[in-house]
């Protein structure tokens, strides 16, 4: 994966995370609580990705 696919993924996933995040901030001020709940599983799956996609960067690149 080249540097710019990267950094274009890599900003992608913070604009739909910031969207879900304001949809979900809505839905539980209108009483839908579970929202929250779905927004912590996607959390936790958007860092664990990053996490691979930064380890695999750095390797491929040699940054560390």
């Amino acid at each position: 994966m080249s540097s710019t696919s990267f950094i274009v993924i890599f900003y992608l996933s913070i604009v739909a995370l910031n969207l879900i995040r304001r949809s979900v901030e809505c839905d539980v001020f209108r009483g839908h609580s579970w929202t929250v709940m779905y927004l912590l599983f996607f959390q936790s799956i958007f860092n664990d990705v990053r996490s691979r996609w930064l380890s695999n960067f750095t390797k491929s690149t040699g940054a560390l």
